[in-house]
């Protein structure tokens, strides 16, 4: 039996980031859906918030 994936699961291609720190190559793939309701700003700011939400209560 064959599935179909929805609309709402299916994701962009990964981007790739890649950063050099003393002899460590640190790799970062991101995933985002296609058709998410936020953009990356949002979900950026929207995610410092939460960390300095979090340090604040600790």
């Amino acid at each position: 039996m064959q599935t179909t994936v929805s609309s709402e699961k299916k994701y962009a291609p990964p981007r790739r980031s890649e950063k050099q720190i003393g002899n460590t190559t640190f790799i970062v793939n991101s995933f985002f859906r296609e058709k998410g309701d936020e953009g990356i700003a949002v979900k950026l700011e929207r995610l410092m918030k939460a960390d300095v939400q979090k340090e604040a209560t600790t």
